[in-house]
């Protein structure tokens, strides 16, 4: 496969990675907390066979009053089908990931917090130690504004930002603004909530169109320190995958 078509799947796992983050981003703790999650994606993209990525992710994440930090290296696992129709192999491979650091600071709260803004930055740093093409070896950043807003016991959130992508060798990508818009609605006294997320970019690659996703979810507070969700995606473009599955434990420290 072309370095150039490996680059592009490196890009779509990063934005796949942000996705997820920002879908469960609500359920964060207080204080210093453990976070895990397992997650399977497929999809063909902009082949004609399909594509699947398995990842264990592992993180930490500090939680004060008006911020928080995160950040995550994920662990994959691809089994590259693209070539079978043509006579080729499967090819599996695996390797770790950049680095996801995520960033939140409320601006401005209302009464009782019944709506919050905040400022979020996002940075993906390569380390430099794969050895089949999962770092991209460039750095990512970003910045945004997000609106989160309680109604009883439902909450409706929605964000807008803005990438800053490094070109690999052979690449140049335009840096796209994203948008995201969501509902949420809570349970048995706040303990279980489900929601519904719907992102998108504006143009990455020419000729290509953007990610777009749309994302449901399940938490469920166990105790105080710990929370399990479910999170289930599917791609509504071609540079998106076509369905996703991700299963968390965020456990307190």
């Amino acid at each position: 496969m072309s370095s150039k078509k490996q680059t592009v799947k490196n890009r779509l796992r990063a934005v796949w990675l942000i996705l997820a983050w920002v879908a469960g981003a609500a359920q964060a703790e207080q204080s210093w907390s453990l976070l895990t999650s397992v997650s399977y994606n497929n999809g063909d993209y902009i082949y004609d066979e399909t594509i699947e990525n398995y990842y264990f992710n592992l993180g930490v994440r500090y939680r004060a009053a008006k911020w928080t930090v995160s950040a995550t290296l994920p662990f994959l696992t691809q089994q590259d089908n693209v070539g079978l129709v043509s006579g080729g192999n499967t090819v599996t491979n695996s390797g770790v990931g950049d680095l996801y650091v995520f960033g939140e600071r409320a601006l401005w709260k209302s009464y009782r917090k019944r709506s919050i803004v905040s400022l979020f930055g996002q940075l993906k740093v390569p380390h430099g130690l794969s050895t089949v093409n999962f770092s991209s070896q460039v750095m990512d950043a970003g910045i945004g504004i997000n609106f989160r807003r309680s109604l009883g016991n439902y909450s409706i959130f929605s964000d807008i930002g803005y990438l800053s992508l490094g070109d690999p060798e052979g690449l140049e990508y335009s840096d796209p603004l994203s948008y995201g818009l969501g509902m949420g609605r809570f349970f048995l006294r706040r303990l279980i909530s489900t929601s519904v997320y719907y992102k998108s970019y504006t143009q990455i690659l020419n000729g290509i169109m953007p990610p777009k996703q749309l994302s449901l979810g399940i938490s469920a507070k166990l105790t105080n320190q710990t929370n399990l969700s479910l999170y289930t995606s599917v791609g509504l473009s071609e540079s998106s995958p076509d369905y996703g599955i991700s299963f968390g434990l965020t456990r307190g420290l």
